[in-house]
């Protein structure tokens, strides 16, 4: 038989035959030093990323500058992409689209599959921001058959968290709390501590849509413990904001302020701007529940004007809800009812159900200020059709019950519980039956003798 055999073999058989003992050695390949120092300024800019953003964005540009003058497709694209995420995090939207966009044609021009998953999630990532939904499914989608393709387990977490998302913001819990447990199982099956935290963080948010504050403060609890396992100064400023909404539902004020204002800080230094402008938003509601009316209207006037600085629509509708909220405080029901229509006109354009919903209990009290029982009537109905849609069904209540290791020895100690007192109940009632029946038969026993 005929074998075909290479270079190297053919050479190995010569030296033996010769007698001599040298072995064929292919070269080894040598990258090139300024494609790997690239690399690592790349790493840096990662690593700055959520401590220092100029310094993350210029190191991710020097990244750029080296890999594009030696031809270093692979960390030119890496480099696109960081200064992309940089851009987004301080909510230069469409310079991060643009980065985000150039990077996925150099990482489709050499074939190279994480790094186009990477990028379609990332672009995802800004459309929903956007709030152009179909667009962000559209690229998320991309992205998980990519990842699964490869077996990529970390991925596919990250993106079905992020699709959940998108469910979130259209009111449909239920099908958000499914993609956001799944996305949690893998996280914790491949140890990834940072996707663990963002899905616990999600389904705080949902318990409190829900009103179930406790349940929803413990997720941000253990969201929280692991940021500080990681020292992540980003997912600590964004978890104090949530434990401040929190605070904020149960009535506690000044000790949401706290949490808002901390969360405020953090994120000035960070110059997340979106961020910025929901910290300043629940700001004011903190100082209008306190009485200090005036100062309140100044954070939703900040805030409104970053959301529309941003394009965020969604930030956009929320500053318009309390800015009406505000006039109706005020007694101008009139102009309170022209803010709440433009937030409604966004929020049903967009599909943002719980700023609809919340709009529609908001109108029952204008309404009812102007005299227009009829109209908040019908604004109660609707209020009360929609929250009943976007309550969470028994079943997923019950699996978010049992998701933390405390919670789990906390519900095996129950079904314990429970089993012993079933226990302790049957020979309680053995012992009441033998008690009769002795009863019984002394008793009958005392008839038959008389």
């Amino acid at each position: 038989m005929f074998l075909k055999l290479n270079r190297c073999y053919y050479l190995i058989i010569l030296t033996m035959i010769i007698g001599n003992n040298a072995w064929c050695v292919e070269p080894a390949f040598e990258p090139d030093p300024n494609c790997v120092k690239s690399k690592q300024l790349s790493e840096e800019s990662v690593k700055k990323r959520n401590s220092d953003r100029k310094a993350a964005l210029q190191l991710a540009k020097e990244a750029h500058k080296l890999a594009s003058d030696n031809n270093c497709t692979e960390m030119k694209a890496l480099a696109l992409k960081n200064i992309g995420a940089v851009y987004f995090l301080i909510g230069s939207y469409d310079l991060a689209l643009t980065h985000y966009q150039e990077a996925l044609l150099l990482y489709e021009s050499i074939g190279h599959q994480t790094g186009i998953s990477a990028c379609n999630h990332n672009i995802a990532y800004v459309y929903e921001k956007q709030s152009d939904f179909a667009g962000a499914r559209h690229h998320y989608q991309k992205s998980l058959a990519i990842d699964q393709a490869l077996g990529d387990l970390v991925g596919v977490a990250a993106t079905l968290n992020s699709i959940s998302f998108l469910y979130f913001y259209e009111g449909q819990y239920n099908q958000a709390v499914d993609l956001m447990l799944q996305a949690l199982r893998l996280n914790r099956q491949m140890n990834d501590r940072e996707g663990e935290a963002d899905c616990l963080s999600n389904l705080g948010s949902v318990l409190e849509t829900q009103q179930r504050y406790n349940e929803a403060f413990e997720k941000y609890q253990e969201a929280m413990a692991i940021a500080l396992e990681l020292n992540d100064e980003h997912r600590i400023a964004l978890l104090n904001y949530n434990m401040g909404v929190i605070k904020l539902g149960q009535g506690k004020i000044e000790d949401a302020l706290a949490l808002f204002t901390e969360a405020l800080l953090q994120k000035m230094e960070l110059d997340d701007k979106a961020s910025i402008s929901s910290c300043f938003s629940n700001i004011g509601t903190c100082l209008q529940q306190l009485g200090q009316v005036e100062k309140a209207i100044d954070y939703y006037l900040q805030a409104l004007k970053i959301d529309q600085e941003l394009g965020n629509y969604r930030g956009v509708a929320t500053q318009l809800t309390q800015i009406g909220g505000y006039l109706l405080l005020k007694n101008e029901p009139l102009q309170a009812l022209n803010y709440l229509n433009k937030s409604q006109e966004l929020a049903h354009r967009y599909n943002y159900k719980e700023i609809v919903r919340d709009n529609y209990q908001q109108l029952v009290a204008i309404n009812m200020a102007l005299l227009n029982y009829e109209m908040a009537y019908e604004s109660l109905q609707k209020y009360s059709a929609l929250r009943d849609s976007m309550t969470l069904d028994t079943l997923v209540i019950n699996q978010l019950s049992g998701l933390s290791q405390t919670s789990l020895s906390e519900q095996v100690k129950k079904q314990t519980t429970g089993l012993l007192k079933w226990r302790n109940l049957l020979i309680i009632s053995l012992l009441a039956n033998i008690v009769f029946a002795i009863i019984f038969i002394y008793r009958r026993r005392r008839k038959v003798a008389r």
